[in-house]
């Protein structure tokens, strides 16, 4: 299990939880141990200093005939501790010339794994999983006491590199390692670990197994399926059974297909790890077939070093073959975020017939997935039982995905309509779902963070709203953090605490009956139009890397306030009347009661106030500012939501106005066709 790739571009699945994927089909079958390392040289780049040198051209272009994959052990093993499905042959293994391989393999140092000329010494936690699962596989069949002695003794003698801040941790090792413990001490093996350091590993892999539920299950989902080695009998084969693919694999992993083998006998598991052997003979790579994603990462090298010219015949090759999976709707294409965004491109530069049409068909497959997430985030967070609360996440969603619409914006998609959802049932708990009591409960939490639940909820609704909002904005502070490098949840919730005041405020002069000033109210009113959360947490996942001093300059706060005033300044254009009715104060009011002109002349200055901010908002996002400055993609953000409520509020209130709901509907229900 544990791949590393040594191809520029293929890395494992950034988390919402340090470890586990956003999505599930974007766990690739290319996260696993390092003991079956892809030894090509694309990421050298080196390599490429001298590159006319026709030496090393060559030598690259014969990595393309070559099959790329090389054995796992760790894999291998799991293969080998698969028992003969048989009452009478139980005691048996079913692939045999899987444990005559490990028989056959250990390397001098006892371990097994990835060979020591080759082996990175940060890699030492990769050889103590293979080496302790092959062991298991051994003990498992009483099979090469010798060998079990030999890896038993490199265990011992690299036990400390398990503390070792330095060493790189596989994705699924804390789950996976102490996994294979508890099965050791099953099989009656002495292991040489310190029972202090088993206990830490065992109460880490308790926290892995019970933490982050609520946040992004879908992705959790996929991650626990993944690292089933780790959770063997525990396990739920059900839920594991959604990832199966065509190939009768889980995720491309023979150790994973393996596991739940041994537990439910399904036949096209079986056939997916037949299908292993005919290639490999008498072991299994960590990965099988070599996906995609992979095989476009090398081009995308290639190019992005400028070489490519020197590999056309093989870079054609991969990306017929590319080609026909795309026409086929092959799932390691079309299961992936980044890789159909990835595909798409290549085949667009490189001259294949993938219209926009594709492109736009490709880009709505996506977002009907992400929207049947969403759907079930609503659901797990309860937020659909709160009666008061309108539900409204067709529109949130395609407000998402009109402003982020590249696929491989998916979890700037995700924050912008999970915070859209969470705006617009917290502004309804504000006007009309909860008592004073809650409003400055809900705001206290938000402020104070860490909380009791059985002390500091007052009721089940400040409960729900407080523990979805905590948990996304962890979850989007998680999703910031492998992009800026840097911890960002403070600012995401600092942006919520300074939104619910906004909100607490409107609330107390509503039930002391106090009337703002046109000054005072805009203040406010700027930031309880909820555009902050849905914004500006999303600016941190479009790409670029955002330093404190730019979200905290007078560019930033501009942009936001330009956007924020267009918004609130719509909002009560069109729904002056609403407004009026319920005895809610606002633009058009505030400007009556100033006297001096009719309902007409309000509406109408309200009006031209709207486009002076948005010409003003226009030119912010169109200025060149210094290096310093906003990055241009994230100033089009403020932009792009300033066109969403201008569409919105083209009539009326846009979430009552029937047109806006076919559109949304239509964007992402209906594929584009084109004619023979």
């Amino acid at each position: 299990m544990f791949v590393c790739f040594s191809m520029a571009g293929s890395q494992p699945p950034m988390s919402s939880n340090s470890v586990f994927p956003l999505v599930p089909a974007a766990i690739p079958a290319t996260c696993r141990e390092s003991g079956s390392l892809l030894t090509t040289e694309f990421s050298n780049t080196n390599l490429f200093v001298s590159y006319d040198d026709s030496r090393r051209i060559q030598r690259i272009k014969k990595m393309f005939d070559e099959a790329q994959l090389s054995v796992s052990a760790y894999d291998t093993a799991w293969m080998a501790m698969v028992p003969t499905p048989t009452s009478s042959m139980e005691d048996s293994p079913f692939f045999p010339q899987c444990a005559r391989w490990i028989l056959d393999n250990q390397l001098s140092d006892g371990s097994w794994g990835l060979p020591l000329p080759r082996r990175d010494p940060s890699l030492i936690k990769d050889a103590l999983s293979s080496t302790l699962a092959c062991i298991l596989a051994l003990q498992r069949w009483g099979l090469g006491e010798q060998q079990v002695t030999k890896g038993i003794r490199f265990l011992d003698f690299n036990s400390a590199s398990l503390k070792d801040q330095k060493q790189h941790v596989p994705i699924g090792f804390d789950i996976i390692f102490p996994g294979m413990i508890d099965y050791a001490k099953d099989l009656g093996l002495n292991l040489p670990f310190k029972s202090t350091d088993v206990d830490a590993m065992l109460a880490k892999r308790n926290v892995e197994l019970t933490s982050g539920f609520g946040r992004n299950a879908e992705g959790r989902r996929a991650y626990l399926a993944y690292v089933s080695e780790g959770i063997q009998h525990s396990q739920d084969w059900d839920m594991v059974m959604k990832y199966q693919r065509q190939n009768g694999s889980l995720f491309n992993s023979p150790s994973t297909t393996a596991v739940a083998f041994s537990h439910i006998q399904d036949p096209d598991c079986l056939r997916y790890l037949y299908a292993v052997l005919d290639k490999f003979e008498n072991a299994a790579p960590a990965i099988y077939p070599l996906d995609i994603r992979s095989r476009l990462s090398v081009i995308d090298t290639l190019d992005s070093l400028g070489v490519a010219r020197h590999f056309t015949n093989e870079i054609k090759m991969l990306l017929d073959k590319t080609y026909q999976c795309w026409l086929q709707g092959d799932e390691d294409i079309f299961l992936d975020t980044t890789t159909c965004a990835m595909a798409f491109r290549l085949l667009r530069v490189y001259g294949y017939d993938v219209s926009s049409a594709d492109d736009f068909n490709l880009c709505q497959s996506i977002q009907k997935k992400e929207l049947k997430q969403l759907g079930r985030w609503i659901i797990e967070n309860k937020l659909d039982k709160l009666s008061f609360a309108r539900q409204k996440l067709g529109y949130c969603y395609f407000s998402a995905a009109a402003t982020l619409y590249a696929p491989e914006l998916s979890d700037a998609r995700f924050s912008w309509a999970k915070n859209g959802v969470l705006t617009t049932v917290v502004d309804d708990f504000f006007d009309v779902g909860g008592s004073m009591e809650e409003l400055v409960n809900l705001v206290q939490l938000l402020e104070n963070w860490e909380v009791d639940g059985s002390t500091d909820f007052c009721s089940e609704q400040v409960e729900i709203l407080f523990t979805a909002i905590r948990g996304t904005i962890r979850e989007i502070g998680d999703m910031a953090l492998a992009r800026q490098g840097r911890d960002v949840t403070r600012h995401i919730n600092d942006i919520w605490v300074e939104l619910v005041k906004s909100m607490l405020k409107e609330a107390e002069w509503s039930k002391n009956k106090c009337v703002p000033t046109m000054e005072e109210y805009m203040k406010n009113a700027r930031v309880s139009f909820a555009l902050g959360p849905i914004v500006l947490p999303a600016l941190y996942l479009v790409g670029p890397k955002l330093s404190e001093e730019m979200v905290s300059s007078a560019e930033y706060k501009n942009l936001y306030e330009g956007m924020s005033t267009c918004g609130r300044l719509l909002n009560d254009w069109r729904g002056c009347s609403r407004d009026s009715e319920q005895g809610t104060v606002n633009a058009v009011s505030l400007l009556l009661l100033e006297g001096g002109r009719t309902l007409d002349d309000a509406v109408e200055e309200v009006r031209e106030a709207i486009e002076k901010e948005r010409k003003q908002l226009l030119r912010l996002v169109l200025l060149e500012k210094e290096e310093k400055g906003m990055p241009k993609c994230c100033k089009q953000l403020f932009w792009n939501m300033a066109k969403v409520l201008h569409l919105f509020y083209m009539k009326d209130d846009g979430f009552t106005n029937e047109d806006i709901v076919n559109v949304a509907k239509s964007i992402v229900n209906e594929p584009i066709h084109l004619a023979p």
